[in-house]
């Protein structure tokens, strides 16, 4: 967790295009305990926006965080940058070969 803090930028927070209830509530939390607790800046964006920003060459040099949304384009362009063990091409996805469809799992990829 250390290694995703220490960005040179604000770390970045991909939310979905739709911006569920849910994911909106955890980028929020996630910004908001970046700020209280570590004096660090947090910048939330549609999946869109982190596309947009990579056909452009703008986006930031910082860590990202990209929160659900497996399926988005920013998120099947961020695997296919270099060989992964996860596997975002199934649902659910799957690491190792394993699924990740049990409610209290997540996937941290660093």
């Amino acid at each position: 967790m250390q290694t995703v803090l220490a960005t040179a930028a604000p770390l970045l927070l991909i939310i979905p295009d739709d911006i569920p209830a849910h994911e909106l509530s955890i980028a929020l939390r996630i910004a908001h305990d970046l700020n209280v607790y570590h004096k660090l800046d947090g910048e939330i964006i549609r999946s869109s926006e982190a596309m947009r920003r990579v056909k452009e060459n703008r986006l930031n040099i910082g860590n990202i965080v990209v929160i659900r949304d497996p399926q988005s384009s920013f998120s099947q362009w961020c695997f296919n940058q270099k060989t992964s063990v996860f596997d975002i091409s199934t649902t659910p996805p799957q690491l190792n070969g394993r699924p990740l469809n049990d409610p209290s799992q997540g996937a941290l990829h660093l």
